[in-house]
């Protein structure tokens, strides 16, 4: 049975959408003042510096495709089970 490329995709849009979202709610809001601190505290020339915007771009692309490959893993093992 030939997997539909389409939904993939699709779905693994929508995975990438939902990582990125938990991402910045966990390490931008939650997690992310205490971050900035320990490095701070660890390296004083760090302090007030955070991710460029490439890194934060490579962070959401990336995040698009572990989901993009999450989605087609779990269907390609799926007829298996």
């Amino acid at each position: 049975m030939a997997m539909n490329t389409s939904k993939v995709v699709v779905a693994g849009l929508a995975a990438g959408v939902v990582a990125n979202i938990i991402s910045f709610v966990g390490f931008g809001v939650l997690l992310g003042p205490r971050f900035e601190a320990e490095a701070a505290a660890v390296a004083p020339a760090l302090q007030g510096r955070g991710m460029t915007g490439g890194a934060i771009a490579t962070n959401v692309i990336a995040t698009f495709v572990v989901g993009i490959l999450l989605v087609w893993l779990y269907a390609a093992i799926r007829p298996c089970y």
